[in-house]
């Protein structure tokens, strides 16, 4: 059974981790379930460290732009990570970055010192 989520309908949080200072996020859909998309901001200065998560990944960058590693991504662009795949550091550009993130299944995260 499908679901329609308005995303407008859903409010902002304040990210709790200590690498992104400046993160908002809203969550669309079932963290615990799978089947959910993050909205995410992050301002320029954050820096997010090298990390993985236990379920696929695929983001797409709504405004802005962001270094992954030594990957540059722009407005526009799509950015997929399988299940445990390290990756980062994660500096957002000049003027900050928006992105989705979607996930089909739960997932945690593994921050790598």
């Amino acid at each position: 059974m499908g679901f329609i989520i308005q995303a407008s309908d859903v409010p902002w949080s304040k990210w709790r981790g200590p690498e992104w200072p400046s993160r908002r996020t809203k969550v669309v859909g079932d963290k615990e379930k799978g089947a959910y998309v993050t909205f995410a901001e992050r301002k320029a200065g954050d820096l997010g460290k090298a990390h993985s998560h236990t379920a696929d990944e695929v983001m797409y960058i709504l405004e802005g732009d962001m270094m992954v590693g030594d990957q540059h991504i722009r407005q526009g662009g799509v950015f997929y990570a399988e299940k445990n795949t390290v990756y980062g550091p994660i500096r957002p550009g000049q003027n900050g970055v928006k992105f989705m993130n979607v996930r089909f299944e739960k997932a945690e995260m593994d921050v790598k010192e």
